[in-house]
């Protein structure tokens, strides 16, 4: 009885395996597709990372803008604002770096869109500093 059940817990496999792999060949280019067009778009998730590290970097530039313009405004309360948008900045950042890396994009595009990031990081981490030493 142990023997049949065996037998029939082996072909019975069998035959899902092989139903399963008569799938997966018979529809091999559709999954193919499928696959690319997954892949078409995490592309477009990247660039809305993009989109979103540039808008923060806006919201940050308009803050310090504001910080000079209005000296009778508390500094620390907008440095203190100014480092928790430039610490979401800097996540941001880092999340579409690793995105990039491990992503198939065009090379040049994303080494010139990660460079104006960072050019833009650098200037505000320097603003943050001139400003927590006033």
């Amino acid at each position: 009885m142990n023997q049949n059940n065996n037998l029939l817990s082996f072909v019975l496999g069998a035959a899902i395996g092989g139903a399963a792999a008569y799938y997966l060949f018979k529809h091999q280019d559709e999954i193919l597709d499928k696959i690319h067009d997954l892949e078409g778009n995490l592309n477009i998730n990247h660039n809305e990372w993009i989109e979103k590290g540039k808008g923060q970097l806006e919201k940050l530039t308009q803050s310090f803008q504001a910080l000079e313009g209005n000296l009778n405004i508390d500094h620390n309360e907008w440095i203190e604002k100014a480092k928790g948008q430039l610490e979401k900045l800097t996540q941001s950042f880092q999340a579409t770096v690793e995105r990039y890396t491990h992503g198939n994009t065009d090379e040049a595009a994303k080494e010139n869109e990660i460079a104006h990031i960072v050019e833009e990081l650098n200037k505000l981490r320097q603003e943050v500093k001139a400003l927590s030493a006033n």
